[in-house]
């Protein structure tokens, strides 16, 4: 019987030590889209939940993301981020955000932070003539 007991408190660590080593990175948020998209190198289709970091490619559809925070974000088609609990950072394309404070774009070496809870950031991350460009609205 103290064998038995052994083997199965044996088992029963090993399978505790195993979940520690390879527990997932937290979940920040989720992204929808009506097509196909890229998240992290692979493609998926609908929707995906983002991680710290995760890198997010859209197709020829929009894609839409909310945060764990609150943050609400919409990639335009053939756009691409990395997407952190606090910001995105805009490699190419273009993104809009809503319901951003705490939150911030960066693009082309820029960084927009939203003041006031209503106000919205549009970013377009693009390079014309070796100029850096990146038009923005708020409202």
């Amino acid at each position: 019987m103290k064998r038995f007991t052994f083997r199965i408190g044996a088992i029963f660590g090993l399978s505790l030590i195993t979940g520690w080593a390879v527990a997932a990175p937290p979940v920040i948020g989720m992204v929808t889209a009506g097509g196909a998209f890229r998240l992290n190198g692979d493609t998926v289709m609908t929707n995906g939940t983002l991680t710290e970091g995760a890198l997010l490619e859209t197709g020829r559809g929009n894609s839409s993301v909310r945060l764990a925070g609150g943050a609400r974000l919409s990639l335009a088609a053939d756009s691409r981020g990395k997407l952190y609990s606090d910001r995105i950072i805009l490699e190419k394309g273009e993104t809009r955000l809503e319901n951003g404070v705490g939150f911030h774009l960066e693009a082309l070496g820029l960084t927009i932070r939203a003041r006031v809870p209503s106000a919205y950031k549009r970013r377009r991350a693009r390079e014309h003539d070796g100029r850096r460009r990146a038009p923005w609205l708020s409202g």
